[in-house]
């Protein structure tokens, strides 16, 4: 009977803003979303060339679970709750695919409307 041998190469480590790139990934791609206006220092470190997504947060609990929380504006005339629900799918399946992570929450945050009267 042949055994299946296993090797352990050591550990595997994906940092928040890894995540975070994902996120915004996802963001980019959604129709009729984009995320939250940043803020002076955010829109200083872009043009910096410095990564700052001041619109996406993760956290991870005690528990080691990841929560993600994104800030966003929709374009006037989007469905806000069905987006919502659209977007939360699409950045689930992108962190799974991805990282093989399963997240405990994904929270939308709507900050505002864009291209409104």
């Amino acid at each position: 009977m042949k055994q299946d041998q296993k090797v352990d190469y050591g550990s595997i480590q994906i940092h928040k803003k890894v995540l975070a790139d994902i996120v915004l990934s996802v963001v980019h791609e959604a129709g009729g979303i984009i995320l939250a206006s940043e803020n002076f220092i955010g829109s200083l470190l872009k043009v910096l060339r410095k990564r700052n997504h001041s619109g996406i947060i993760v956290t991870i609990d005690k528990d080691n679970e990841v929560s993600i929380e994104v800030r966003i504006c929709v374009q006037y005339g989007v469905n806000i709750p069905d987006a919502s629900r659209q977007l939360q799918d699409a950045i689930r399946d992108a962190i799974d695919r991805t990282t093989d992570i399963n997240l405990k929450d994904v929270h939308i945050n709507i900050q505002g409307i864009e291209g409104g009267a």
